[in-house]
C-alpha cells in the first residue's frame, strides 16, 4: 500500500522541516505548561491563578509567540521552503517571503519575553543589592536588543516591500543576523553568569552544585546559536551566482531557528521544574535569610517555620540531618550544638561567625 505522505528527497525537504519544527515546539510547550503547574499547584490542596507571577505570564506569552512562529515556519514550508525556487510560481514565493518575514519577527518577541522572564526570576530570589543593578542594567539592554533587532529585520528590505526577503533589494543578511545574534548570546551568557554568581554565596553542597550546572546550562545556548550563523553564511549567494538558491538553501537556517527559540524556553523553565524544587534547601535568597525563611515554602516544600532561626542565619541541608540544627522538644526549641552561621551585613556583604546557641 503506498503511503500519501510526502518524501524527504534532496528536493523536497520541507516534511523534515515540519518535524523539526513541531517536536521542538511540542518539548518547550511541555517545559512551560510543567514550569506553570508547579507554580499553580505550590499549595498543595487548590490550584490558585494567583500563585502565578508576572515571569509565568511573560513566559506564557514568550511561548504563544513560538507557536505563531511555528505556524508561520509551516506555512513557508507549504509555499515552497526546502524546494528549488525554479520550480516555484510567483505567487507562491511571495506567500514564502511573508510567512519568513512574520517568522523572522515572531522569532525575536520569543527571544526577547524568554529573557525578561529569566531576568525576573533572577529579581525574585531577592540577590544582593549589586546584582541587582546587573540584573537591571541586563534588562534594559535586552529591552534595547529587542527594539534594534525588530526595527532592522522589519525594514531589512526596501520599502514598501520589506518582506521581499528574497530580492536584491535587502539588507546584507548574515551581517544583520550576525549583529543579532552576537547581543542574543551575549545577553544568555550573562543572565547565567549572574544567576551562578548568586547561588554561589550559598552554604549548600548538593543543591548548590546542582543549580549552578542547571544555571550554567544556559551557556549551551551559544551552541545553537553558532550553527544558525553558519546556515545563514552558506544559505547567503550572490542572485546572479549558479548556486543562489534561498528555498532551498533555508532548510537548515528554520530548523537551527526552532531549536534555538524552543532551547531557549526550555532553559528558561528549567529552573522551576518539580523535581529541582524538591531538592532545593532553607537558605536560598537573602531576603529569605533575613526571614529565616526557605526558598521551598514558596512551593510548599519548606518544613522551615518563619523565626525559627535567628536573623541572619543560613541554615543548611547538612547541618539539619546531621544533628546540628534546632530540635524541636516538647513546646520549646532548643539548639544543642554549635554550627557556623553566616550573617548578612547592613551593606549587603557576607561576615563569617561561629555562635554556640
Amino acid at each position: 500500500m503506498e503511503s500519501n505522505m510526502p518524501l524527504v528527497t534532496p528536493q523536497h525537504l520541507g516534511p523534515k522541516v515540519n518535524i523539526t519544527v513541531w517536536i521542538c515546539f511540542v518539548i518547550a510547550g511541555l517545559a512551560v505548561a510543567a514550569k506553570v503547574l508547579t507554580k499553580l499547584g505550590r499549595s498543595q490542596r487548590h490550584i490558585r491563578l494567583s500563585n502565578l507571577e508576572v515571569d509565568d505570564y511573560i513566559l506564557l506569552a514568550s511561548w504563544t509567540f513560538a507557536a505563531g512562529q511555528s505556524i508561520s515556519i509551516s506555512r513557508q514550508v507549504n509555499a515552497g521552503l526546502g524546494e528549488p525556487i525554479s520550480n516555484l510560481p510567483a505567487d507562491r514565493i511571495t506567500n514564502y517571503e511573508k510567512s519568513g518575514y512574520a517568522g523572522q519577527l515572531l522569532y525575536i518577541c520569543v527571544l526577547f519575553t524568554a529573557k525578561i522572564a529569566g531576568c525576573l526570576f533572577a529579581l525574585n530570589l531577592q540577590p544582593h543589592p549589586n546584582f541587582k543593578i546587573m540584573i537591571h542594567g541586563l534588562t534594559i539592554l535586552n529591552v534595547v536588543w529587542a527594539v534594534t533587532s525588530i526595527f532592522g529585520v522589519a525594514f531589512q528590505c526596501k520599502l514598501p516591500r520589506t518582506w521581499a526577503i528574497t530580492s536584491h533589494q535587502c539588507v546584507n543578511q548574515p551581517v544583520l543576523w550576525t549583529f543579532i545574534e552576537a547581543l542574543n548570546g551575549f545577553t544568555d551568557v550573562a543572565l547565567s553568569a549572574i544567576l551562578c554568581s548568586i547561588v554561589w554565596i550559598l552554604q549548600i553542597s548538593k543543591a548548590k552544585f546542582m543549580l549552578l550546572s542547571v544555571f550554567a546550562a544556559r551557556i549551551l545556548i551559544v551552541l545553537p546559536i553558532c550553527f544558525r550563523l553558519i546556515y545563514i553564511y552558506q544559505a547567503n549567494m550572490p542572485h546572479n551566482s549558479p548556486d543562489w538558491d534561498p528555498t532551498l538553501k533555508e532548510t537548515n537556517v528554520a530548523i537551527a531557528t526552532a531549536v534555538l527559540m524552543n532551547a531557549t524556553l526550555v532553559l528558561t523553565c528549567v529552573p522551576f521544574l518539580k523535581p529541582l524544587m524538591e531538592n532545593l534547601q532553607p537558605g536560598w535568597s537573602t531576603s529569605d535569610v533575613v526571614r529565616g525563611v526557605g526558598y521551598n515554602i514558596m512551593y510548599g516544600k519548606s518544613t522551615i517555620k518563619s523565626g525559627q532561626y535567628a536573623m541572619g542565619s543560613v541554615v543548611s541541608g547538612e547541618s539539619c540531618n546531621s544533628g546540628k540544627a534546632a530540635k524541636v522538644k516538647d513546646e520549646g526549641i532548643k539548639r544543642t550544638d554549635a554550627f557556623d552561621l553566616e550573617s548578612w551585613t547592613d551593606d549587603g556583604g557576607l561576615e563569617h561567625a561561629a555562635t554556640k546557641l
